[in-house]
């Protein structure tokens, strides 16, 4: 995920103006991209990244969690109610590696389940003060170890961590 300082996932409109400067750092995202082989986010996730022309996944399955239904979608694109995520996790590991994809209450209830396995971040040089977070409370505590810090450019900071088994 790309975060403010503060830990937002985008704006208080779901705006993502302030990864802009972020974006034109160079070429961290699609080093990071090519190693990705499904794709996992939630439904608000979905309808923002569904509004640009061309959906930007294409050629990679996708898994929409939601408990709304969802036309319209895009080739590759599936729906999942999250009634198992457990399940859904290890239907997708068999791709190969997974992203979740933005999401803030999927990636907590992922980290609540012990599904999550690390976690990438590019932290961005902005404080929004308010926004969509991707923390929150009900993830529990958790330990990670630190795999990597590298500098993608734009006064960005990207950290990996892996997330401790518990």
């Amino acid at each position: 995920a790309a975060v403010s300082l503060d830990g937002f996932l985008a704006e208080v409109d779901d705006g993502l103006g302030f990864l802009d400067d972020v974006a034109e750092a160079g070429s961290s995202y699609e080093q990071f991209y090519a190693g990705v082989d499904a794709l996992l986010m939630g439904r608000r996730t979905f309808e923002v990244a569904r509004s640009v022309p061309d959906w930007p996944y294409a050629g990679r399955p996708c898994v929409v969690v939601t408990s709304q239904g969802v036309s319209d979608l895009p080739d590759g694109v599936t729906l999942d109610d999250g009634a198992d995520l457990g399940a859904l996790v290890d239907r997708l590991r068999g791709f190969g590696r997974v992203w979740v994809v933005g999401g803030g209450v999927l990636v907590r209830a992922l980290l609540a389940a012990n599904l999550v396995d690390e976690l990438d971040l590019t932290v961005t040089p902005h404080v929004l003060g308010d926004g969509v977070s991707l923390w929150g409370s009900g993830t529990g505590r958790h330990r990670l170890a630190l795999l990597d810090v590298s500098e993608p450019g734009a006064a960005a900071v990207r950290l990996r961590y892996r997330v401790e088994p518990r």
